[in-house]
Parts: C-alpha cells; structure tokens; sequence
C-alpha cells in the first residue's frame, strides 16, 4: 500500500534511479565522446617528444650515450594524466618506454612520429592513450551526480514541513493515521488536529467529525458497561471489558506527532552544518600545524574534534535541566547563534591553537541545540510514543551524516576549507530560523517528589551498565574509526577529500535504511536492551574485520563492508538505547529522574566521542591502522560483555529492574 510517509521515499528512489539510468548512458558513450581530444593531445606529445630526441642527436651525441631518455618520459607522462604509455626507439637500437601498453589499448590506436636528424628518420614515438580515462573520469561525474541528487532528495524530504504549500500533506498524514488506527482496531482518541500543525481550520472540522463519529462508539460501550454493572450482569461486563482491551477503548488520547516531526527540520540543518567538516577537518588541522612547534601533527588532527565533543559532554548534564526552564526553543536558538559564530572563527583559524578554540566555541553550541530538540521530545512524547520520537530525533541526525560528509567533501574540494566553513555558518543560521515551535511545557511533577539528581540515577546498576558499557564504547568506536582513523588512512593512500566524503556515506547510508526497521521491530517486540546487546556485539565485530582479513594495507573495499557493517550495528541499538534510558530511570525514580538520566546519558556519549580521536591518534604511530582497530574492537567487546552479564544478572533478580530489563 502507498502511503503518504512513503511518497518521500519513492521519490528519492525515483531521482537516484534516473541518475543511475543517466550514469549509464554516460559511461557507455564516454569513449567515443573523449577519444578525439585524447588522440589529439597524444599526437602532440608525440611530436614533442620526438623533436626532443631530434634536436639532441643533430647536436652531436651519439644514441648510445643519451641520458635522461627514460626520466623525460616518465616526467611527460605524470603530467599528463591521459596517457597509458609512452615509447621512444632509435633505428640504431636504444629503446626507452614508460607506462603499460596493454589492457584495453585496442580502445584508442597509437600515435606515432618519426625523429628525424640531419633529413633523415632515425626513430620513432609512440603515445598511447590511456582507454579507461573516460570511464574513470565519468564514474566521478556519476558519482557526485548521485550523491547530489541524493542530497537534494533528502534535505527536500526533511525541511518539506517549512514549505508554506506542505500543509496538504499534513492533512494526507493525519487521515491516514486515523485510517492505519482503525485498521489495526485501535479506537482510542488520536491527537486532537487542533495540535496538528499546518491544518485550516475546515480541515480540523473534517477530522474533528472522524473523531466524533469514533467518540459515539467508546461511549455507547460506555453506557452499555454501566447498564450491565447496574444490574450485576458479570458476564456482559467480562465481555465489554475484553471489547475495551482488544480495541482500545480505555487508552488515552494519543500526543500530536510533532513531539518529533516538528524538530526534525531545524535539528536536520543544523547537524547538517556541523557534519560538512567531517571529511576535511583532521587534515585541515594537519595542514594548519605544519610548522608549529607546540603540536605534532598526528595530535593536531584529533583535537579540534576532541574539544569539540569534550565540551558537549560537560555540557549536555547541567543544561539537561536547565533548557526546562529556559525554554526548548531558546536554548536551541542560542546553539544555533552560538555554532554560527563558532564556524565563522573556525573559517578565519590562522593556526591550530585558534581552529581548537573555535571548535569548542562550536561544540557549546551543538549541547545547548541538542538537548534543546532532545527536551522537546520528551516533553511531547510519552511511553510508546518517545521510542518514535527518539527514532525521528535519531533519523534526522543520520540523514544529516549521510549528506554533510559528503557534500562538505564536494565543497571543500572545490572552494576550500575556509569557504566550507562559511557555509556551515550560514547553514546554522539558516537552522535558527527553520525553529518554529512554541514553547513547550514539561509533564507536571508532583510538588513532593524531590529533584532528581545525578546521584540518585547513578544507584540504578542497570542504566549504570548501559551507558558505561555500551554508550560510551558505541560512540568511541564511532569517532575513533569513522572520523578520524578511515580519513587519516584514506588521505595517507591518496584519497581526496570527495573521496573520503563518499566512504564516510557508507556509515549513514545504512544507519538510515535500518533505523525505522529495527525501531519498529523493537516496538512491536517490546524488546529494546537485546537490541542494544547485539549492536554492541556487531560493532565490534565490524571494526576487527580488517586486522582479520588484511592486517598489512586494508583496500578501499574493504574499509567500505566495514563502515556499512558498523551503519548496521549502530541502527540495530541507537533507539532501543535511548528509549531503555528513560525506562530505565523511570523504573526507580520519577518523571524528573529522566531528564537527568538523559542528560547523564548524552553527556557520556560525548565523552566517548571526545575520547575516540583522541585514543586513535595515540593508537595510530604505535600500531598502525588495523592494529588500532583490532584494540578499539577489543574495548568494545568488553564494554557489550559487562553489559550482558548485568542484564542476565538483573531479569534473575526481583523487583522493577528485573522487570523492565527487556
């Protein structure tokens, strides 16, 4: 059935399909398009090259003794990247080559010129050009071509909700999810469509009659259940209560879908602003320290994304309560004010030292935008529903890692690192003004209930294991391996910065594909820590792939199954995780007690984000790229087998923990 979530989709399958269709035609024609200007420019050089030979032996030398013969041709060739071989041969018998002459060659004939001395032909060149250059060359063509349409496609899907003329997708939304509700024999009360963004007011009447029509069911059991209580007619009430049960009857009204869907725009461009850096920012850091003398450069490529993530896990506890009472969307627009600026000083860093500083001021920003979307979410979102709230939340961030990676390689490739950080600037700007949500109010706590602290969330040993052993590795292994180590190892082989975005999209691909799968999965399961268990197990597996199969040089291939395996792993556990966290906390606490849980949460995920690069590029000089990788998967694995013997230690045990230990 096409529904109306599925149209987005459908069209980004539609665009990625014709740029496919595109792609092909242009690399099945590329040969007769380039071969021409290649036959052309061969000649030339042949000529070249043959005057050259020419000119030195009318001066007098003899063949015998013509030096620098075989370097000319290999200079000649490494500048002109067109050519497959070169050939020069004297009548009198020297001969000098350079390159391959074979593979494909018949695809593009020879050019030939004689070398003449004193009137007279005494040798010959040869130039071949090289027949896989259009295909090469057209292959990145295509490639970027897909993943701008990609980009395109994605961005479009998720800032849809700002453009004034989505307000009839709103509505489409709203009665198909009455539709999916009545199909599944749930009759409990949607959210009222006055809490609908986007809807006029005749379109909340049509829905408001749906609803009304659904109201006279609930209460004509209603009356029906008092009737037979009125006359002790047990039977009749056995029957009406498993009526109510199997429909629903009793469930509260469902919360709006914006708890998510609303943030999900402005939280997009802003993570989007902040993952334009990925594919350049350890090199461009590299680049800055040369020269200096307080910072190596193997250092200075880990600790821009090290202050960065320090500063947004110190941060994400004490603003956790805070943001309550300053309100969601203040402290979301004073991240994006705050990332702007920290992006514009990032842009005019002169040396490492300043790039660090700017990029702390940038990570201040990222915790007060973060856990101003995070509040807003559990703020709107409730039981079930936060698990779909997480998963929109997550979804979003991963769209924005799948298309910044890439496209700041792109940008940075052909405007430089400063441009692209002006870019990101205004791209967080832009997020500040995509926030168009009122204030939201959070769920009321009892008067009596004391203020939870981060003491009190730390006596639950369960959320304690979870966050420690499977949080702080996940997100370790994440910046150690995804943002430092396969940049760091790529560039050292030659990859340039587009190249090293397109890997980094493997990661996020992947993560987004699955996200709703496993959720749903999860959801439907009411299972969340084995998801969690076996996203930690699959990491780590994952990320010991190469020191398994290539421990010397692991090829490109192969650090692309290991990211895509790694995507796997981190869309099996990213929602379970969150929604366990506030189950967890709430099993021992009370509504404050997830707040807090969240923000402890978040602020040890950015520790293990913080602490990946920083463990990498100690681990990198000593041990080498799979070796390193080897020891992370390693961490990983402790940390997944801790939790694991908490989990079975608690569901053996009484009490809520065990209870909720699913």
């Amino acid at each position: 059935m096409l529904t109306v979530r599925r149209i987005p989709v459908l069209v980004t399958a539609l665009l990625l399909v014709g740029a496919l269709a595109l792609s092909a035609m242009l690399l099945a024609r590329a040969p007769a398009l380039l071969a021409p200007g290649q036959q052309a420019r061969a000649e030339q050089v042949a000529l070249a090259l043959a005057g050259k030979l020419g000119r030195a032996l009318e001066a007098g030398i003899p063949p015998e003794h013509l030096t620098g013969v075989a370097e000319v041709l290999a200079r000649t060739r490494a500048d002109t990247t067109d050519l497959a071989w070169i050939g020069a041969s004297l009548a009198s018998g020297p001969a000098w080559e350079d390159g391959t002459s074979s593979g494909g060659a018949a695809e593009v004939a020879a050019a030939t010129a004689p070398v003449r001395a004193a009137g007279r032909i005494v040798g010959r060149v040869a130039v071949r050009p090289d027949p896989h250059l259009a295909r090469r060359i057209l292959q990145g063509i295509a490639i970027d071509l897909a993943i701008v349409l990609l980009v395109v496609a994605l961005a479009g899907i998720e800032l849809g909700r700002l453009i004034p003329g989505a307000r009839g997708f709103a509505l489409a939304q709203a009665g198909e999810a009455r539709l999916h509700a009545l199909q599944r024999g749930r009759f409990a009360p949607l959210a009222d469509p006055g809490d609908v963004p986007g809807l006029s007011a005749t379109e909340r009447a049509a829905l408001r009659r749906i609803d009304a029509a659904l109201c006279a069911r609930r209460e004509r059991v209603a009356r029906l259940a008092a009737r037979a209580a009125a006359c002790d007619d047990r039977q009749t009430l056995a029957a009406l209560a498993a009526l109510r049960r199997r429909f629903r009857l009793d469930a509260g009204p469902a919360p709006a879908a914006g708890g998510g869907d609303d943030i999900r725009a402005p939280l997009f461009m802003f993570m989007l602003a902040h993952e334009l850096s990925r594919p350049f920012l350890p090199g461009w850091a590299m680049a800055l320290s040369e020269g200096a003398t307080t910072l190596s450069p193997t250092l200075a490529a880990s600790l821009p994304l090290t202050g960065f993530m320090a500063v947004v896990a110190l941060l994400q506890l004490p603003l956790a309560a805070r943001s309550a009472r300053w309100g969601r969307g203040r402290t979301f627009r004073a991240g994006a004010w705050t990332g702007m600026l920290g992006y514009a000083l990032s842009a005019l860093a002169t040396g490492p030292l300043v790039l660090i500083g700017a990029q702390i001021v940038a990570g201040a920003g990222f915790a007060l935008a973060f856990v101003g979307c995070q509040g807003h979410v559990l703020d709107t979102s409730a039981g079930a529903d936060l698990v779909r709230g997480l998963a929109v939340m997550a979804g979003a961030i991963m769209v924005a890692g799948l298309c910044g990676p890439a496209l700041g390689g792109l940008l940075a490739g052909a405007t430089g690192p400063r441009a692209t950080f002006a870019v990101m600037a205004v791209t967080a700007l832009l997020a500040r003004a995509a926030w168009r949500i009122p204030e939201t109010t959070p769920p009321a706590t009892p008067a009596t209930v004391a203020p939870a602290s981060a003491e009190s969330v730390l006596r639950n040993p369960l959320l304690v294991l979870l966050v420690f052993g499977c949080a702080l590795p996940a997100k370790a292994l994440l910046f150690a391996t995804c943002f430092y180590l396969v940049p760091v190892e790529m560039a050292d082989a030659g990859a340039s910065s587009a190249g090293i975005g397109r890997m980094q999209m493997i990661h996020p691909v992947l993560s987004v594909l699955f996200i709703p799968v496993f959720s749903g999965l999860s959801r439907r399961m009411n299972r969340r820590l084995p998801f969690v268990l076996a996203g930690a197990v699959l990491a780590a597996a994952a990320i010991a792939l190469p020191l398994g199969l290539a421990p010397d040089r692991p090829g490109f291939p192969l650090i692309g199954l290991m990211l895509g395996l790694f995507g796997l792993a981190q869309a099996l556990s990213i929602t379970p995780q969150g929604a366990a966290v506030g189950i967890l906390a709430r099993a021992v606490g009370d509504a404050r007690s997830e707040d807090v849980a969240y923000g402890l949460f978040r602020m040890v995920e950015r520790a293990g984000s913080a602490l990946g690069p920083v463990l990498a590029a100690l681990l990198l000089p000593r041990l080498g790229f799979a070796h390193s990788l080897g020891l992370l998967a390693l961490f990983g694995l402790g940390g997944a087998f801790l939790f694991a013997l908490g989990l079975v230690a608690f569901r053996r045990g009484p009490g809520p923990l065990a209870e909720r230990a699913a």
